[in-house]
């Protein structure tokens, strides 16, 4: 008959090796002993958090592991939102140029390996924010002491407005 099979629990961070030692019987005769080593490899894991820039930045998505020499490749999950430069690689840091016109997340699937042994997925989200674009201003002539009305405008709702004027003098607000 054959051994039973036995499932193998290494859940630190580093190899354990482990001398198994068979004998044989029957009849009450038994055999020499047979001797194997066995290496247990742990699991891997992955640690990197999600991320909010602005369209046109880089990513800065730093990927570390539970195991010394643990490796990163990931894919591409759920994407949302017109947003390009996303795409699927490997390494520790994710930097890559996102660009967006309008609100945009990318998902990222990080796949860890060390010793041969894939661990669980981790999945970091990037939000992506437009950048806004205002209109052109036309210049303005006033009287001291009259009220200039400036009115800009932009392509992304909720955009906040700071003025500096050569002055010095300055202000913001919000449309």
């Amino acid at each position: 008959t054959e051994i039973p099979s036995f499932t193998t629990v290494n859940s630190g961070v580093t190899s354990i090796s482990n001398t198994v030692t068979v004998t044989a019987s029957k009849d009450g005769c038994t055999s020499a002993t047979l001797s194997f080593n066995v290496t247990i490899f742990p699991v891997p894991g992955a640690f990197a958090g999600d991320q909010n820039i602005c369209s046109e930045e880089f990513t800065s998505v730093l990927i570390t592991g539970s195991v010394a020499g643990t490796t990163f490749t990931w894919i591409i999950g759920t994407v949302t939102g017109p947003v390009t430069g996303q795409a699927a690689g490997s390494g520790n840091l994710i930097s890559q140029q996102l660009i967006s016109a309008a609100s945009a997340t990318v998902e990222y699937i990080i796949t860890p390996t060390a010793n041969g042994v894939d661990g669980p997925t981790t999945t970091v989200t990037v939000s992506v924010s437009p950048k806004p674009v205002g209109n052109s201003l036309t210049e303005s002539s006033v009287c001291s002491g009259t009220t200039l009305n400036i009115t800009p405008t932009s392509n992304v709702s909720g955009t906040t407005y700071t003025w500096v004027g050569s002055n010095g003098s300055g202000g913001g607000g919000s449309i």
